[in-house]
C-alpha cells in the first residue's frame, strides 16, 4: 500500500487533482454529437469507463448530471452501433491484432454500466485535496458566465475550468514574495484570477501543455507585482527622485549586472550590523521583528530590481532560447520600467491639474498626442510586450525560427502592439473611478476624447466618464480589428502549432480587459500616512 507521507505534497495537493479534472474536460469535450468519440466503439467504450471512474470524485457533484448525461449518450452509441453490426466484431477501426479479443468483453461491459448515480464517491480525504470552497466556486462561475468570452460556454466547463484552476492558487501564493514586496497597496485580489485566465483559455490542457501554463502563471503575477511596485512604492516614495531610478534600470538592465548578492535572514545578523544598517528591531506579537527606518531606502529598490531582471534573465526558458530571442528581452525588460517611469511623470503633471477639480480633466501637459502616448509609454506598462517575449521563450523550439526575423517578426510584433494598445484602453475603461481617486492619468484625460464630447451634462461627472468610456471603447474594437487583421496575415505566415498557441496568449490578454470592463481587479493604493 503507498506510504502517503513519502510522495510530496504538492503532488497529492496541486498535480494528481489537476490532471483528473483534465482527463474529465478532455474526455467530455471530445464527445461528438452523435455519442461516441472518434466515431469508433472501441475508444468510446474505454470513454464510458474513463468518466465513471471520474464520478467517484466528491468535488464534481454539481456538475456530476452532465457527467452522467454524457456516459448514457455513450452508452446508446455502443447500443445503435453494436445493433446495426451484429455482435459489434467490427475490428477494421483499429490496427491492434485480435482486437476483437481484446475490446469486445470492455464494449459488453460498458453496455451494462446503468446505474451511474450509484456509482459511490471517494471519500473524506479525497474530498479535502481540492483547494476551493464550493461558495468561492460559485461567486467565479456566476462572474464568469458574465464575460463575453465564456457566454456561449457550457456550465459544466466553466465550473470544471474554476476547479482546476483554483490547484494552482496555493503554490501561486506561495511564490508571491520571492521578488517583489507588498507595500503601500490593498489586497491582491487578480491573484485568484491569473490560473482561470490560462486554464480556460488553454481549454484545460488541450491547447497548451500545464507546464507552460504554469510558468506563465508566474509570468502574470510577476507582471501585475512590478506594476502594482512601481505605482506604490517608486511612485509614492521616490517620485522626486526618478532620475536616480531610471539610472539604476539601466544599470540593472546592463549586460554586466551581477547575480543578486545572498540575503541574510535574522539569525544571520549581528545587533551592531542592524543599526550600521538603519534598521531597528521591534518586538511584535512576541516575536523580534527585524525593520528599517528608512523605507524608502535606496539600498531596497535596489535589491528588488536587481532580483526582478536577473531571474527573468536566468529563467531556464529564457536561459535556453535562441539568441534573438534574448536579444529582444533585453529589450522589453529596459523598455517596461523605463515607461512605467515616464508614466509616473507623467501623473505627476496630471495631477496637479487635477487637483481640486470634481470634473475629468485634460492632460494640458501632454507631451505626445493620445495616439502615440497610448501606442508607446501607455501600452507598454500594460506588460503586454514584455510578457509575450517571455511567453515565446516558455513555447520556443529551436527547430522553428519562423518569427526570428523578416515578414513575420514584423507582423508579431505590430499584433502584439495592437494587443497591448487594446488591453490598456479595456484597463483604463475599468479604472476610470479609481484614477480619477488617485489623480492618475487615464485616456479619458486626453483632450482628443474630451473635446469631441457633446452631450455629455458637465454637472454630472458619471455621466460624463460613461461618455468618456463609451468612445474608448469604440476606439478600442479598431484596435481589436487590426488585431484581427496582423493574426489573419500570421495564419499565412506560421507553422499551425505555433500560431495555436499565440492565440491563446491573445485570449488570455484579451480577456483580462473583458474581465476590467465588468470589474477592477486592480490594487488600490494606501497612502503611506493613512496605514
Amino acid at each position: 500500500m503507498l506510504d502517503v507521507s513519502l510522495v510530496p505534497d504538492i503532488l497529492i495537493q496541486q498535480r494528481v487533482p489537476v490532471i483528473l479534472l483534465d482527463i474529465l474536460i478532455q474526455t467530455m469535450d471530445r464527445q461528438t454529437e452523435n455519442g461516441s468519440w472518434d466515431e469508433q466503439p472501441e475508444v468510446t467504450a474505454c470513454a464510458i469507463f474513463t468518466l465513471g471512474e471520474t464520478l467517484k470524485l466528491p468535488w464534481i457533484h454539481s456538475i456530476k448530471p452532465e457527467v452522467i448525461q454524457s456516459l448514457a449518450r455513450g452508452r446508446v452509441y455502443l447500443e445503435r452501433h453494436d445493433k446495426s453490426n451484429g455482435n459489434g466484431y467490427d475490428v477494421q477501426v483499429t490496427e491492434v491484432k485480435n482486437s476483437s479479443n481484446i475490446f469486445f468483453p470492455l464494449r459488453q461491459a460498458a453496455l451494462k454500466m446503468n446505474e451511474f448515480d450509484q456509482i459511490p464517491t471517494l471519500g473524506r480525504k479525497t474530498s479535502k485535496l481540492l483547494c476551493v470552497q464550493s461558495s468561492q466556486a460559485r461567486k467565479f462561475k456566476n462572474f464568469f458566465s458574465r464575460v463575453p468570452a465564456f457566454i456561449n460556454e457550457p456550465s459544466w466547463k466553466l465550473e470544471l475550468w474554476i476547479l482546476q484552476a483554483f490547484q494552482f492558487v496555493p503554490e501561486l501564493s506561495r511564490v508571491r514574495l520571492e521578488i517583489f514586496p507588498r507595500k503601500n497597496v490593498s489586497e491582491d485580489k487578480y491573484l485568484q484570477y491569473i490560473p482561470f485566465t490560462w486554464i480556460s483559455c488553454s481549454n484545460g490542457g488541450s491547447k497548451m501543455n500545464l507546464e507552460t501554463q504554469w510558468e506563465m502563471m508566474w509570468v502574470s503575477l510577476l507582471m501585475y507585482q512590478a506594476d502594482e511596485y512601481m505605482e506604490a512604492v517608486v511612485g509614492q516614495e521616490f517620485w522626486h527622485d526618478l532620475e536616480w531610478v531610471k539610472e539604476l534600470v539601466r544599470k540593472c538592465c546592463s549586460p554586466s549586472t551581477e547575480k543578486p548578492t545572498h540575503k541574510r535572514n535574522f539569525n544571520e545578523m549581528e545587533i551592531s550590523e542592524m543599526e550600521s544598517n538603519e534598521m531597528s528591531l521591534t518586538r511584535t506579537d512576541g516575536r523580534f521583528v527585524l525593520a528599517q527606518k528608512n523605507e524608502g531606502s535606496r539600498k531596497e529598490v535596489e535589491e528588488v530590481f536587481t532580483g526582478f531582471i536577473f531571474h527573468v534573465r536566468q529563467h531556464p526558458k529564457v536561459f535556453s532560447s535562441s539568441k534573438w530571442l534574448q536579444v529582444w528581452l533585453a529589450k522589453e525588460i529596459e523598455k517596461f520600467p523605463l515607461a512605467h517611469i515616464k508614466h509616473l511623470e507623467d501623473c505627476l503633471l496630471f495631477s496637479k491639474e487635477a487637483e481640486g477639480s470634481n470634473q475629468p480633466t485634460i492632460f494640458s501637459s501632454a507631451r505626445v498626442s493620445y495616439f502615440d502616448w497610448v501606442r508607446t509609454t501607455s501600452s507598454d506598462t500594460t506588460s503586454c510586450p514584455f510578457a509575450f517575449v517571455l511567453f515565446l521563450c516558455c513555447i520556443h523550439e529551436p527547430s522553428k525560427e519562423t518569427l526570428a526575423s523578416g515578414l513575420p517578426r514584423y507582423v508579431v510584433q505590430s499584433a502584439c502592439r495592437h494587443l497591448a494598445t487594446m488591453c490598456r484602453q479595456h484597463n483604463d475603461i475599468g479604472s476610470v473611478h479609481r484614477d480619477y481617486a488617485e489623480k492618475n492619468l487615464n485616456s479619458i484625460n486626453f483632450s482628443e476624447l474630451i473635446d469631441g464630447l457633446e452631450d455629455a451634462d458637465d454637472s454630472d461627472l458619471y455621466q460624463k466618464q460613461a461618455a468618456l468610456r463609451k468612445e474608448l471603447l469604440k476606439i478600442s474594437e479598431f484596435e481589436r480589428k487590426e488585431l484581427d487583421r496582423d493574426l489573419g496575415e500570421l495564419d499565412k505566415l506560421v507553422d499551425a502549432k505555433i500560431m495555436a498557441l499565440l492565440r491563446v496568449f491573445v485570449k488570455v490578454t484579451d480577456l483580462y480587459g473583458q474581465i476590467y470592463l465588468i470589474r477592477d481587479i486592480g490594487v488600490t493604493k494606501i497612502a503611506r500616512d493613512s496605514k
